[in-house]
């Protein structure tokens, strides 16, 4: 495999897991119709969090509630997760925005009108040997500009709650307007990674040396506040940030959406795209592990794809790589053009005389160049590409029909009334053809054979609302759109 190709993984990011349940030569989520979006809960006023990082790329959240609690009903649990090379640490912040390592350049934190002159609170770790502590960091700010900050470990085998408390030393100079806390469940700051298992839990944080707590600060953890990810790619590993689900599909109600944006990387630029894969780089072998089974000798990778890169230089890029027993073995690569329009791309497959046990495919919205290129790539930032119908040509039950544009179908009038008529072509071939309806969670209210290239329905089928349509041939979605019912 190209160089720049290993290097994506590392350099982009990966999220969300796989999973192989798919028949074979069947790629899994394929037409990017399937999304789940996963539900958390944080403290109320504490919404900076890894559990974003953390489902994405665990599917579990790392940042909870837990009932053991030392005063009242909850406290609050952070956990390292992940594997030794590959790690989530907990963290979570009454903070806005964390990005970035200057602390001066944090946002957020809640209003605090007093000089506390130091931090108190109650935890439990798990970890006895000392190879690994949790953080405590504070920072006060006055008119939006750090005048004190504060960083302090916890750790052991603390199995029931045990107090700390630490004075702010030097002390506050003057009265802050506002603060800051950052928990974190491994000492990030002199490892690279934590220590996966680590545990820490908090209840009861408050302020010495003042009068009142501030109103925002919740130490007590017994305010809670729901939350909810974004649709995130079901079977694909995904950046959390600049993947996204769009109804601007070419077939079925969804396709997926990548996008070059700029990051940060130690406070410097840093060019991030779109990307998605359903293999996972493993740093100690170099190599791309995962994917979906597949027995493959030749056949086709077809696909429909919009481009707008923001560089007229720039380009997308879809791969696929196959393997027999964990060995590559061949495998394929387009660099994408700009399409404002869906085109049809095919990929041909030849691994000659060999026949693949699984293949691992990876989509990126910009063309990877060289070691410092995504340093400077400014002007690539804004690219997007937009992917629908990933198939193999010997799994599409009629191939004419996946290549050839989609038939006009029309329905009026919208919002439906009295009745209502779906006009179709008078050269479309209706044999096997169904007209499928589904409410807007996702559930079938309604199937019709089509058998008429002008079909009649009636209001008093359907309960009031919005209803998504399908037409269907052989697995095919020939046209979709949504109807309101009044």
């Amino acid at each position: 495999m190209k160089k720049h190709l290993l290097l994506l993984l590392v350099l982009f990011g990966f999220t969300t897991r796989v999973t192989n349940s798919q028949p074979s030569n069947q790629i899994p989520n394929g037409d990017f119709e399937e999304w789940t979006s996963t539900s958390y809960k944080l403290p109320t006023n504490f919404s900076w969090s890894s559990n974003l990082e953390a489902i994405y790329r665990s599917g579990s959240s790392n940042v909870g509630q837990v009932p053991s609690a030392f005063h009242g009903s909850y406290a609050v649990r952070l956990e390292t997760i992940g594997t030794e090379t590959d790690t989530i640490t907990g963290f979570l912040s009454n903070a806005s925005d964390l990005k970035g390592p200057d602390p001066a350049g944090w946002k957020g934190g809640i209003p605090c009108a007093e000089t506390p002159t130091g931090i108190t609170g109650y935890y439990m770790y798990n970890v006895p040997d000392n190879s690994d502590s949790a953080i405590i960091a504070v920072m006060f700010k006055k008119n939006s500009i750090s005048i004190g900050t504060y960083i302090y470990y916890i750790g052991g085998n603390k199995t029931s709650f045990s107090p700390f408390q630490f004075t702010f030393s030097p002390a506050l100079s003057q009265t802050p307007d506002s603060v800051l806390i950052i928990f974190v469940s491994s000492d990030v700051l002199h490892s690279e990674r934590g220590k996966p298992g680590s545990v820490l839990v908090l209840d009861s944080i408050s302020f010495t040396g003042v009068s009142n707590q501030p109103s925002l600060l919740n130490g007590d953890f017994e305010q809670w506040s729901d939350y909810s990810t974004s649709p995130i790619l079901n079977s694909w590993y995904s950046n959390y940030d600049n993947v996204t689900r769009t109804s601007d599909a070419k077939s079925g109600m969804y396709a997926v959406q990548l996008t070059t944006i700029a990051e940060e990387n130690n406070g410097n630029f840093r060019l991030s795209a779109g990307y998605i894969s359903n293999g996972i780089w493993n740093e100690v072998t170099q190599k791309m592990d995962g994917g979906f089974p597949c027995e493959i000798q030749k056949d086709t990778l077809v696909f429909w794809y919009k481009y707008l890169p923001a560089n007229p230089d720039d380009k997308a890029m879809v791969n696929i790589n196959f393997k027999k027993n964990g060995i590559t073995i061949g495998g394929n690569e387009i660099n994408l053009n700009a399409a404002i329009d869906y085109t049809l791309v095919k990929l041909p497959i030849d691994l000659g005389e060999l026949v693949s046990d699984s293949a691992v495919i990876q989509i990126s919205s910009s063309l990877w160049q060289s070691d410092t290129w995504a340093d400077t790539a400014v002007s690539y930032v804004g690219a997007v590409l937009t992917i629908d119908g990933l198939k193999f040509l010997s799994t599409i039950s009629t191939n004419v029909s996946y290549i050839k544009e989609k038939p006009q179908i029309h329905f009026y009038p919208n919002p439906l009334k009295e009745t209502g008529i779906f006009e179709l072509p008078p050269d479309l071939d209706l044999a096997n053809m169904q007209l499928l309806f589904y409410d807007i969670a996702g559930k079938m209210v309604k199937l019709i054979p089509v058998k008429t290239n002008r079909l009649i329905i009636h209001q008093n089928d359907f309960l009031p609302g919005v209803y998504i349509y399908k037409f269907i041939k052989n697995d095919f979605i020939l046209g979709n759109g949504k109807i309101i019912v009044e």
